[in-house]
């Protein structure tokens, strides 16, 4: 179980420090991943993986928006700030922490 947490975990930063640069967003430039994206990776539970990249030492932003067109919620996340240790690390250290 703990294995699965740790490859959504992983794809999750992956995939926020993939995600195309957009100049022009609204909550400023960067690189913005939105949670829709987050969905179709098949990420249960975002909200706790993005809660461990944290733990882990990345400063993680989120941007939510009022479609006014259809009256639902956007969100968008992106990596601020990234942990001193390298990936390796980074892993190790999170692991300890749940102990």
């Amino acid at each position: 179980m703990i294995a699965h947490r740790e490859n959504q975990r992983e794809k999750l930063r992956r995939a926020l420090l993939e995600a195309p640069f957009d100049p022009h967003h609204p909550g400023g430039p960067g690189r913005w991943l939105a949670l829709g994206d987050i969905m179709r990776l098949g990420i249960a539970q975002h909200g706790a993986r993005l809660h461990e990249l944290r733990l882990a030492g990345f400063e993680i932003e989120n941007w939510r928006e009022k479609d006014d067109a259809t009256g639902t919620m956007k969100s968008w996340y992106r990596i601020t700030r990234w942990p001193a240790a390298g990936p390796a690390e980074t892993t190790k250290e999170l692991e300890e922490i749940k102990k």
